[in-house]
């Protein structure tokens, strides 16, 4: 039987209380094993006198209580769970102890805080790893910070930054993503389009021009001036993990190259950016930042749960999240949409200041934006008339409102919201047409071909 390290015990039988041992701690009825624990990365905080919380914020051992409080632990694959516990500082002592034993010591924790710093990645973030043509590819990724980083033998570091934040708005062809290989900045581009086989991302450097395309519906091919070096996979929606598996899989490289800066690109690309029909959009969830450099977490987040999406349990994943193919993916589910209005707004040729305005009020979805225009239906009408009030225009286009089954056949952008001003919809297999008028949002509308 393992040694109990911390205890709790309550007369009252529902009671949550927290026990830890040398091989894993309860909370309440559920068990985690201090293997899926990121021991190295809570050692080397606890070594230094700090504790580590949420997105690698860190605060002095002095100032956890005695008495009941909140001790965040940290997982393998970068999340943080938040603990409550009866006696903070005792509780932290004791599972801060047992990190430095199982990880072979001071002398070896201080080994691995070097290797990290070397990497130039902190120990609470994940690390995963790839076959490569020379060797291993590690792959540290952080959504909710935007940052990545790949790196192996005989290749340089491949970084992936949002200083600004990741935005929605296609002014920056990056939108906010800055890419170093080495010491060198490349030149990103990500473009979406409303036809898929057009949508690419593309990395420019003096050695070369790296390009994703897509090849079919799940897959893409990078191209290293027109040349085939890999196809990336994205992985099933449903992995068959081996039994105690806790990070989720990365995507599918296939090499057809043997040059190691060929391997680290793919593997950037692959946890970067969307494979098949999502290529051209980056696995980032929008958000502004208005840091500078490296991304930072303030002290606010050292008690919050903090989410990676990399795990396979409820205590790495938030409601939706998956390693960038869900809820925090950004623009994947949108960008179509933008891509359409943009178009349009080309077809009919408006000016650059109503393109720019159409594919801005376009992305309000993705930022959550659900703001609706202020008055009745007679204003709102009144507004998507083409010229009827001040700075509203109108674009035309096929685009579907996945609420009603509606097709509008012209569109006028007005105050953040989009208002259909001719729209034909299908009741059973005949079409009637609707009353001009009716309002369709940026959540709703799709791009779709003329019925």
């Amino acid at each position: 039987m393992s040694q109990v390290l911390y205890s709790e015990r309550s007369r009252n039988p529902l009671a949550r209380t927290v026990q830890l041992t040398e091989q894993e701690l309860r909370r309440g009825g559920r068990v985690m094993p201090l293997s899926e624990l990121n021991l190295p990365a809570m050692a080397d905080a606890f070594q230094r006198g700090h504790w580590l919380g949420g997105g690698g914020s860190e605060r002095p051992l002095d100032r956890l209580t005695t008495a009941s409080g909140i001790v965040p632990i940290t997982r393998v694959t970068g999340s943080t769970v938040p603990v409550k516990v009866r006696q903070a500082a005792e509780f932290a002592l004791k599972l801060g102890s047992a990190a430095v034993r199982h990880c072979g010591g001071p002398a070896q924790v201080h080994a691995l805080a070097e290797m990290a710093r070397a990497e130039g990645v902190p120990l609470w973030i994940a690390r995963r790893y790839a076959h490569g043509p020379a060797g291993q590819v590690g792959i540290a990724v952080d959504r909710r910070l935007v940052r990545v980083d790949v790196w192996g033998p005989g290749a340089p570091f491949v970084r992936i930054r949002a200083p600004h934040g990741f935005l929605s708005s296609t002014a920056d062809q990056a939108q906010g993503l800055r890419m170093t290989v080495g010491n060198l900045p490349a030149a990103l581009v990500l473009r979406r389009k409303l036809r898929k086989s057009k949508s690419y991302a593309q990395a420019r450097l003096p050695q070369g021009v790296w390009e994703l395309r897509r090849a079919n519906y799940t897959s893409s091919w990078l191209l290293r001036d027109e040349q085939r070096v890999a196809l990336l996979q994205k992985p099933p929606r449903r992995p068959n993990l081996d039994p105690g598996t806790v990070l989720l899989p990365l995507a599918s490289v296939e090499y057809e190259s043997r040059d190691p800066m060929d391997a680290v690109m793919a593997q950037a690309f692959a946890v970067a950016f969307g494979l098949g029909d999502t290529t051209g959009t980056a696995r980032f969830r929008v958000q502004r930042s208005g840091g500078d450099g490296e991304p930072l977490v303030t002290d606010d987040a050292w008690d919050r749960p903090w989410f990676s999406n990399l795990g396979t349990g409820r205590d790495d994943n938030e409601p939706g999240g998956a390693d960038g193919w869900g809820s925090d993916g950004g623009a994947a589910e949108t960008g179509e949409a933008m891509a359409a209005v943009m178009e349009a707004a080309t077809e009919a040729g408006e000016t650059e200041a109503c393109r720019r305005a159409a594919i801005t009020l376009a992305s309000s979805h993705t930022q959550h934006d659900q703001r609706r225009i202020a008055g009745t239906r007679e204003r709102a009408r009144a507004h998507a008339r083409p010229g009827a009030a001040e700075g509203s225009f109108s674009v035309t286009g096929h685009l579907a409102c996945r609420r009603c089954g509606a097709y509008a056949l012209q569109v006028a952008v007005v105050e953040r919201a989009l208002y259909v001003t001719s729209r034909r919809a299908r009741r059973g297999s005949r079409p009637v047409r609707c009353r001009p008028g009716a309002c369709c949002d940026t959540a709703s509308l799709w791009p779709a071909r003329e019925p």
